[in-house]
């Protein structure tokens, strides 16, 4: 590439590097995944789900993107914004306002927060019951991923989970009031969320902003607010409190839709022909940009742009790959899931709608009280083979843990790189049960091989180890003439790709020595083996002495796994090297000590004390020539515990809670949805009158209808213990309403 063209490129991205008012891609791709499978949804709809929570902040950046019509003609002729797409400005000015800190001035009051509050369940349950009815399970799937970004996104920009005074900020300190450490904005009652001073990042009048990645040095949140990387103060709670909120709101809108044939389609959607596209623009381009999980943006002063390198800068993302990323993604065009999208955020975030159904989410507390979650923390990358070439590596890693898979951000032009401060540790949090188990983990297998002595006992022909019907893995080492008369060799078996895929110790039906089809050479004899499965011995070393030829070319012992089902969560790593598309395919980095193996396989028992060490690549067990490329990682495991309210089921909440769950011309249903029964009460309503209900049980509902008069135009409301004669749980939530044109 040119100087020029390279020059134009940076300016450009420098300029429009896409910001996020929320979290970055990264947590709110794992919270949506974690929260959803855990509601028991596929993989095809969580991708939906996600790539719909993600447009919200790519069309959020419409006067930033070069792409959208909207950046000015200095900024798509430095971008080379070929493929312009002219977004409807409402579309983008819906995706901006569909944040709790979005740029018109954010939520500067608890009442204002409430508002929102409100307004969206009403939008979502409005949108929900319309894809019932039109029953179009992937529109449900949409309106739960956009509606969850900005549930997700008040806990990042919000002082909701600030304990206010030690690091700033002027939060309500619900731990300390016995709310718990994490408690979502459904789980304290909304007389007691009323005396809070709730505010949103970059409030009109309010004294913090949102922030950038490293605001305060990461030390602190007293100019700043932004809780949307694992650097900044409070994350694991914001994250863990999201994750919370999210399973809730979903179950709320569950109850709610009240159709389980159709909730059962919708979590078993199939992803559409655009699917694939949109999850890689969102993860190419979040990574390219800095934005998938914290680092900084992306910029390089040795092209004399030292200027455009302000605060925002850091060692995350690539800006060639950000040009290459997004160039890709806007020449795939829109596709359906997106086209979707663009019609459902404006009526999501309709702004005009103050009135109708609305959804009550149950408490999340019983929920906190039996999740634990397991945090992953990545502290150091290194590449051990050129560290003599400075800047060499752009950085990333893959991991699953606990059957979820994550991708790391990407750090650029590094060959050793330990998140100094401001910097901080990659980490990812997993919600688990605690007393879920696990597929026990296999994480290698070893085979020593002696051929025979005897006059041609050697082969040329491909040896495996097989250990069920379908898997079969090639015992070979590189540059050495394998399986000669005499030889005794010990072999790492390549299990990494199907561990990735899958594979666990369970999968290890038999162990079985074959050989493939004679070639020149013809028979090969075993002389004798010995068989290692996680380190402990399968099977011991004996003399075999059998010929492996024609039809019977095998040799086989039972295995059993003595524990196929574990409690310890298994983890997986695996290190790349980036290069671009234009550049070529990621090279995996060796990170594992055995020869033809380069990723690790590692367990952890829930609740232990931390663990962690230095995953360094080696070649143990090769011929003449090893694995290249070599690496190190440093990570660590722990057990993190949320800290619910110290009572389960607090005083106030033993009591009656009375919602109007349906309100039509002629007809009113009454929910008592709290924890004790309601005695008699009176229903007020518009066109029906005052109505009296002698009471009902906790968790009952009942129903009253009447002949409604003619269609009489305007607002009708519905108000539940209309003279306040029950004390309830929540004495704001007993109304509802809708309008009527005639």
């Amino acid at each position: 590439m040119k100087r020029s063209a390279v020059v134009a490129a940076v300016v450009a991205f420098v300029c429009w590097v896409p910001s996020a008012l929320a979290f970055d891609t990264s947590p709110h791709f794992d919270i949506t995944r974690d929260a959803l499978q855990s509601e028991g949804f596929g993989s095809d709809a969580v991708r939906l789900a996600q790539t719909n929570n993600w447009f919200v902040d790519l069309y959020e950046n419409y006067e930033k993107l070069p792409n959208s019509g909207h950046s000015g003609a200095l900024l798509r002729f430095l971008g080379t914004a070929v493929f312009t797409e002219s977004w409807d400005l409402k579309v983008a000015r819906a995706a901006d306002r569909s944040h709790f800190d979005q740029t018109n001035g954010g939520f500067a009051t608890t009442a204002a927060i409430t508002a929102e509050w409100d307004r969206l369940r009403r939008t979502t349950a409005a949108l929900a019951i319309e894809a019932r009815n039109t029953s179009d399970p992937k529109m449900l799937v949409a309106v739960l991923g956009i509606s969850l970004h900005q549930v997700q996104d008040f806990y990042s920009h919000t002082n909701w989970l600030e304990p206010g005074g030690a690091i700033g900020g002027t939060g309500p300190n619900w731990e300390g009031r016995g709310y718990g450490r994490t408690p979502t904005w459904f789980d304290i009652p909304a007389s007691v969320r009323a005396t809070a001073d709730l505010y949103s990042a970059g409030s009109t009048g309010r004294p913090r902003d949102h922030g950038g990645w490293n605001a305060d040095g990461n030390t602190n949140l007293s100019h700043s607010m932004a809780k949307d990387w694992p650097g900044r103060p409070l994350y694991t709670e914001a994250h863990m409190a999201s994750y919370f909120a999210s399973r809730q709101w979903v179950q709320a809108i569950r109850a709610y839709v009240n159709d389980e044939a159709f909730w059962a389609r919708a979590m078993r959607v199939s992803g559409s022909s655009g699917l694939n596209h949109d999850q890689s623009g969102a993860t190419n381009i979040s990574l390219a940009s800095g934005h998938w999980l914290g680092q900084g943006e992306p910029c390089d002063p040795s092209w004399s742009l030292s200027a455009f390198c302000g605060s925002r800068n850091g060692p995350g993302g690539n800006l060639i790959d950000l040009r290459g990323a997004t160039k890709s993604f806007f020449a795939g065009g829109r596709t359906e899931d997106r086209r979707r999208w663009e019609r459902l955020i404006v009526r999501v975030n309709n702004q005009t709608v103050t009135s109708g159904p609305m959804f009550e989410p149950p408490s999340s507390q019983s929920m906190q009280h039996n999740t634990r979650f397991v945090e992953l923390a990545i502290k150091r990358f290194a590449e051990i083979d050129n560290l003599d070439i400075p800047g060499r590596a752009d950085f990333f890693a893959r991991i699953t843990m606990a059957n979820q898979r994550y991708l790391t951000g990407v750090i650029n032009d590094r060959d050793l790189f330990s998140f100094l401060r401001p910097n901080k540790p990659y980490r990812f949090l997993k919600a688990v049960s605690p007393n879920a188990t696990f597929a026990a983990a296999l994480k290698d297998i070893r085979v020593r091989i002696r051929t025979g002595s005897a006059s041609g006992s050697g082969t040329n022909d491909t040896v495996y180890l097989r250990i069920n019907d379908s898997r079969r893995f090639a015992l070979d080492k590189r540059l050495y003439d394998d399986f000669e008369r005499g030889d005794d060799d010990i072999y790492s078996v390549p299990i990494d790709d199907a561990l990735w895929a899958g594979l666990t110790l369970a999968d290890i039906k038999y162990l079985q020595i074959e050989k493939s089809s004679d070639g020149a050479g013809g028979a090969w004899k075993l002389g004798g083996a010995q068989i290692w499965v996680n380190g402990a011995v399968a099977y011991p070393f004996t003399g075999i002495g059998k010929w492996l030829q024609g039809n019977r070319r095998t040799w086989r012992i039972a295995y059993t796994p003595s524990a196929p089902v574990s409690q310890r969560v298994t983890m997986q790593l695996k290190l790349y090297e980036m290069d671009a598309a234009i550049r070529g395919n990621n090279d995996l980095v060796d990170i594992h000590p055995w020869d033809r193996r380069t990723s690790v396989m590692r367990t952890y028992q829930l609740g232990a004390p931390i663990i962690g060490t230095r995953e360094r690549g080696a070649s143990a067990y090769s011929g003449r020539l090893g694995d290249s490329d070599r690496g190190s990682i440093d990570w660590t495991l722990r057990t993190i515990d949320p800290r619910p309210g110290i009572l389960l089921d607090p005083p106030e909440t033993r009591m009656p809670d009375l919602i109007v769950t349906n309100y039509q011309l002629g007809t009113v249903t009454i929910k008592n949805q709290g924890r004790v029964a309601a005695g008699a009460f009176t229903v007020q309503t518009t066109d029906g009158g005052s109505l009296a209900f002698t009471g009902l049980a906790a968790g009952q509902s009942a129903t009253r209808v009447w002949t409604a008069p003619g269609c009489t135009e305007g607002h009708h409301e519905a108000r539940a213990d209309a003279t306040n004669t029950v004390q309830e749980y929540d004495e704001v939530n007993n109304t509802a309403g809708f309008d009527v044109i005639c």
